[in-house]
C-alpha cells in the first residue's frame, strides 16, 4: 500500500519524541540494549504433545550460591528475575531443563519466553538472554498448501471477490487479501463469534469473520491459494488494548503498530493468531497458506509507532507481534507461512525518522530474532517503481533510483535480485540453513500517462510481464502480486495500476496487460509477447535486463 498523494506526514513531526525515548528507555521490557551474559540458551523445543526441553551452555566455574542454575518462564513483558520458575539443574558447563508446555491453561507456555538465573546473594540473577520456542508448528496439523509452484497473483479487488473467471483464465495461483484485525475485533454491532483461548473468552465480529469464510474457500475452489495481510486498525477507539502504547498519540494514522505490552495485549494478540490459525487450516472455512504481519512495517505512514527515531525500538516492538502471530498460527496449521513486510525504499530513507529503511529495519528484526530464537519468518516486499507513476521498470537504474548493489537507494523488479540476495546471507538464514520465503507481495503499473512519464497500456503490459519474469527465474521468491483491477481513488490521482478496468465498479474491461499475464507461460505466444515487450521497451529484448538467481 503505497500513498498516491503526499503523506500526511506533518502529524508525525508533532509528536512527543523525548516523552518517547524516556519511555523506551526506563519501561520497553529489557530497555533497547543488550548485555553480554554467560549462559547461552541454545534451543528452546516442543518435544512432546505437552512438553518443552530448553537447553543451554554455561562456563566452568559459574558461580550460584546454592550450586544450580534456575529456568523462568516469563510473559513477553517480564524481564530480568521475575517469572515462573520451571525447572532448576545443578551447575554445569552443558544444561538440560524439561517441562510442560501447559496447553489449553492460563499459563501456556508458547508465546512465553525462557532465562536462566543463578541464586547470588539470595536473589536470582539473570545469566542468559531471553529464549522463545521456535517450533511451534510440533503442536499444528500440516495442511495441505493450495497453489503451491505458482508465482502469478493477484490482489483481490474487493468488488471482484464473487467472480473468479479473471483468475483461472489468467492462470493467477494465488491471492491477496486484507484482514483488518480492528474490525474483527470490534462487536459493537452484529453477531458474534465466542472463542476460548487458555480459559479466556474472546469475542469477534460474526459478520466479518464470514465474509473471509465465503472468500477462502471460493478461491480454493479453483485452485487458488490466499494470502491474508493482518492490519491492525483503530475500528473502536474505546478499545486500545491491541494499539501499542507508543501508537496511542494520534487517531491519523493509517495502520498501527501491535500492541506487545501487558498481558491482556499479548494474550488476546496470542488469541487471534490461534483462532485464525485454528479456522483457516482446511476444511469447511478454507486454508490460508500465507498471513503477513502489518503492512510495510518500517514505514510509519503504515505502521505507526513513535519510538523517537529508534530503529532498534521498532524493529524489537515489530518483531514481538510477528513471532506471536507466527506461534498462534502455525500451532495449528503447520503448512502455513508467517511474513515480515516491507516497503521498497531499501538503502536509505526518504524521511529519515518516521521512516526505515528497509535493510536496516530488516537487519534490525534478524538481530532480534536471532538473539532470541531464530524461527522461520518469510519477508514480503512491495518493489514499486519510482516514481509511482514511471511504469518504464527497465529505466529504473538509468533514473538513478536503483542499482544492483547492497546500497541502492530503492528496490524495484528491476534489482529484486538484491533483496534476495540480501537474505542469502547467512545471518539472515532460518534455523535450518534454508533462504526464507520472499513474496513480491504488492505491486502494480500505471496505464496512465502523468506528470511527463509516457504510460500506456503497451508500456504496463511490458512492465508486468518483465517484473513477472523476474520473479518467475528468481528461485527464492514464492509469488508476485498484481493489482487486479484499477481503484478509483488512485485513477483519479493519475494511477491506473490493474489489469482490469472500470467505470462503474461494476463491468470491467481486460486491458492489455491482462492478456500478456494470462499468456506469458504459454509456449506458443510467449515469444509473440516477448518480442512487443521489447518493441514497448525501445527495443530492448527482454532477456538481457533479467538477473536470475
Amino acid at each position: 500500500m503505497r500513498e498516491v498523494v503526499k503523506s500526511k506526514r506533518s502529524w508525525l513531526f508533532g509528536l512527543l519524541p523525548a516523552l518517547a525515548l524516556c519511555w523506551l528507555l526506563f519501561c520497553l521490557p529489557g530497555g533497547v540494549f543488550a548485555a553480554d551474559l554467560p549462559v547461552s540458551i541454545t534451543e528452546a523445543k516442543i518435544t512432546g504433545k505437552d512438553a518443552v526441553t530448553v537447553t543451554a551452555t554455561a562456563p566452568a566455574g559459574l558461580s550460584s550460591d546454592d550450586g544450580c542454575v534456575h529456568l523462568l518462564a516469563q510473559d513477553v513483558g517480564e524481564t530480568r528475575s521475575r517469572g515462573t520458575e520451571v525447572g532448576k539443574a545443578a551447575v554445569s558447563e552443558n544444561l538440560t531443563f524439561s517441562f510442560p508446555l501447559r496447553a489449553g491453561t492460563a499459563s501456556y507456555r508458547l508465546s512465553q519466553k525462557f532465562t536462566a538465573c543463578v541464586l547470588q546473594g539470595g536473589a536470582l540473577v539473570p545469566v542468559s538472554d531471553a529464549h522463545y520456542i521456535t517450533n511451534p508448528e510440533a503442536l499444528g496439523k500440516t495442511t495441505a498448501r493450495i497453489g503451491d509452484g505458482g508465482k502469478k497473483g493477484f490482489l483481490l479487488d474487493p468488488h471482484l471477490l464473487n467472480v473468479t473467471n479473471y483468475l483461472t483464465e489468467a492462470g493467477i495461483s494465488q491471492v491477496t487479501y486484507n484482514l483488518p484485525i480492528g474490525d474483527l475485533c470490534d462487536t459493537r454491532e452484529g453477531g458474534k463469534i465466542h472463542y476460548t483461548y487458555e480459559g479466556t473468552d474472546y469475542v469477534f465480529n460474526e459478520d466479518i469473520v464470514g465474509q473471509y469464510d465465503l472468500i477462502v474457500p471460493k478461491m480454493n475452489a479453483v485452485g487458488v491459494s490466499v494470502t491474508l495481510i493482518l492490519l491492525n486498525n483503530l475500528a473502536n477507539p474505546n478499545d486500545l488494548t491491541l494499539i501499542h502504547p507508543l501508537s496511542r498519540d494520534t487517531t491519523e494514522a493509517n495502520y498501527y503498530a501491535f500492541s506487545t505490552q501487558g498481558a491482556a495485549a499479548v494474550k488476546k494478540l496470542a488469541a487471534i493468531a490461534s483462532f485464525l490459525g485454528s479456522r483457516y487450516r482446511g476444511g469447511t472455512h478454507g486454508t490460508v497458506d500465507n498471513w503477513i504481519v502489518g503492512n510495510e512495517a518500517n514505514a510509519l505512514d503504515w505502521n505507526y509507532i513513535n519510538t523517537a527515531g529508534s530503529l532498534e525500538a521498532a524493529a524489537s516492538e515489530y518483531g514481538k507481534a510477528l513471532r506471536i502471530f507466527y506461534d498462534g498460527i502455525r500451532s495449528h496449521n503447520a503448512s502455513a507461512r508467517v511474513y515480515a513486510c516491507v516497503d521498497h525504499e531499501w538503502a536509505q530513507s526518504d524521511f529519515p525518522g518516521f521512516h526505515f529503511a528497509g535493510k536496516d529495519f530488516l537487519t534490525a528484526l534478524a538481530s532480534e530474532i536471532l538473539a532470541q530464537g531464530n524461527f522461520a519468518y518469510g519477508a514480503a516486499v512491495h518493489p514499486y517503481n519510482v516514481p509511482l507513476y514511471a511504469s518504464q521498470t527497465w529505466a529504473m537504474q538509468n533514473l538513478g533510483v536503483c542499482d544492483q548493489t547492497q546500497n541502492s537507494p530503492y528496490i524495484t523488479m528491476a534489482n529484486i535480485g538484491v533483496f534476495t540476495d540480501f537474505f542469502c546471507q547467512p545471518a539472515m538464514l532460518q534455523e535450518d540453513g534454508e533462504v526464507r520465503s520472499i513474496l513480491c507481495s504488492e505491486v502494480g503499473y500505471s496505464s496512465l500517462p502523468y506528470d511527463g512519464y509516457p504510460n500506456d497500456e503497451n508500456q504496463q503490459a511490458a512492465a508486468l510481464v518483465f517484473g513477472y519474469l523476474q520473479a518467475k527465474n528468481n528461485q527464492y521468491i514464492d509469488g508476485y502480486f498484481n493489482r487486479e483491477a484499477d481503484a478509483e481513488e488512485e485513477v483519479e490521482q493519475g494511477l491506473a495500476l490493474g489489469v482490469l478496468s472500470s467505470e462503474d465498479g461494476k463491468t470491467y474491461t481486460r486491458k492489455l496487460s491482462y492478456d500478456y499475464y494470462k499468456n506469458i507461460d504459454n509456449l506458443a505466444v510467449a515469444d509473440d509477447i516477448l518480442a512487443a515487450c521489447g518493441a514497448y521497451m525501445g527495443g530492448i529484448p527482454v532477456s538481457s535486463l533479467l538477473t536470475p538467481r
